[in-house]
C-alpha cells in the first residue's frame, strides 16, 4: 500500500495530522477514539446545555446526546474520507481545514439530536437564537476536544495502526541506575567493572565527541515527545517550529533555539538560522557555485547559510556524507 500521506487535517491551533490511505476509518474505530466518544457523550449528558432535553430523564437524554455525537463524529470522518478519495483521484495530498468541518459537525450534532427529541417527545422546537448559541457552544467544544484528541490520542492511535513502538521513558535518576552496582558491592565486597564509555565520533579540528544514545534520548515540543532518533529536521516557520519525522510534520510553538537546544550536539547540525538537520538523515551534499546544498533521505535539498558553510562542510566530512557531483 502506498505509504505517503494523502490527507492533511489542519486545526486552528496549527496542529496537523497526516493520514495515509485507509487510516481514516481505522482511526475512527480505534479503541482510544471509541473511548473518547463515550466520554464526550457522558460529559454532554451531565452538562445538559440543551434546554429542550433538560427535563428528560437520563434514559431518554443519553440516546439524544449519543445520536448527536455519532452524527457529528460521522460528519468529520465523512469529510476526511471524501478528502482521501479526492487525493486518490488527483494524485496528490489534499488539505482539510478543521474549523469549517467542526462547525458542520456541531450543526449536525445539534439538529440531529433536536430532531430525535421532537420525534420521540412532545418538546417544542428551540428558537433561532437559542439554536445559534448552542451551535457556537458545541463548535467551541469541538475545537477544544479536537485539539486534545490530536495532541494526545491520535498520535498514539496512529502509532498503533502503523505498528510503531512508543518512545521509551527517560531513564531514572543516576542513583537509581547505580543501585544494582551498590548492592553487588555490598554483597561481594568487589566493585563491578565500570561500563564501557559511549562510542566516539571524530569531528572538525581532530577532537572527539561522544555520540549520544539516540535510541534513548528524547525531546519535548508542545505536548508531544519525540525520540531524537526519529527527528530528521527542525525548521522555523515564523513564531512556530516544524519538527519533521518519517511519520509526521508537526508544528509547535517556538522559539526555534529552545527546541534545537534540547538536541544532543552530535545528533545533527544547524545549517542556517531557521534549520537543523540530523546526521542520520543526510544522504549527500554538493556545490552549485559558492552555494552548499545538503540532500536528505526524504529527497529534500536544503541550502546552507553562507556564514555556516565552513562549519557545516567540516561536519559533513566528519560524518562521512557522500559528495554528489557539483552543479
Amino acid at each position: 500500500m502506498h505509504s505517503e500521506p494523502v490527507v492533511r487535517f489542519k486545526l486552528v491551533s496549527l496542529d496537523e495530522v497526516h493520514f495515509r490511505p485507509g487510516e481514516v476509518m481505522r482511526l475512527g474505530r480505534h479503541p482510544l477514539m471509541v473511548a473518547f466518544y463515550l466520554v464526550l457523550t457522558l460529559f454532554l449528558v451531565a452538562m445538559n446545555a440543551n434546554s429542550t432535553v433538560r427535563d428528560l430523564s437520563p434514559e431518554w437524554r443519553v440516546p439524544v446526546y449519543l445520536f448527536g455525537t455519532a452524527l457529528g463524529t460521522g460528519f468529520v470522518i465523512g469529510c476526511l474520507r471524501l478528502a482521501e478519495w479526492r487525493a486518490g483521484r488527483i494524485g496528490r495530498m489534499v488539505t482539510v481545514h478543521g474549523t469549517p468541518v467542526l462547525f458542520g459537525a456541531a450543526l449536525f450534532a445539534l439538529f440531529g439530536g433536536e430532531a430525535l427529541t421532537m420525534a420521540t417527545t412532545a418538546s417544542p422546537p428551540m428558537g433561532f437564537v437559542q439554536g445559534l448559541l448552542l451551535v457556537l457552544f458545541y463548535w467551541l467544544m469541538a475545537e477544544l476536544g479536537m485539539a486534545f484528541v490530536v495532541g494526545y490520542l491520535v498520535p498514539r492511535a496512529l502509532d498503533g495502526i502503523r505498528g510503531v513502538r512508543p518512545a521509551p521513558r527517560r531513564p531514572g535518576p543516576l542513583r537509581r541506575r547505580a543501585a544494582p552496582a551498590v548492592a553487588l558491592r555490598a554483597a561481594t565486597g568487589v566493585a563491578p567493572p565500570a561500563p564501557p564509555p559511549p562510542p566516539a565520533a571524530p569531528v572538525a579540528g581532530g577532537t572527539v565527541t561522544p555520540l549520544p544514545l539516540r535510541g534513548i534520548a528524547a525531546i519535548h515540543a508542545g505536548n508531544r515527545r519525540y525520540l531524537v532518533a526519529d527527528i530528521q529536521r527542525i525548521e522555523a516557520e515564523g513564531n512556530y517550529v516544524r519538527i519533521v519525522t518519517p511519520r509526521s510534520r508537526d508544528l509547535h510553538p517556538g522559539p526555534f533555539s529552545r527546541i534545537v537546544a534540547q538536541m544532543p550536539p552530535a545528533a545533527g547540525q544547524v545549517i542556517s538560522r531557521s534549520c537543523w538537520i540530523a546526521a542520520d538523515a543526510v544522504v549527500s551534499h554538493r556545490r552549485i557555485g559558492r552555494d552548499l546544498l545538503v540532500r536528505l533521505a526524504d529527497g529534500t535539498e536544503l541550502r546552507v547559510a553562507s556564514t555556516r558553510r565552513a562549519a557545516v562542510m567540516d561536519w559533513l566530512q566528519a560524518i562521512g556524507a557522500r559528495q554528489a557531483p557539483t552543479g
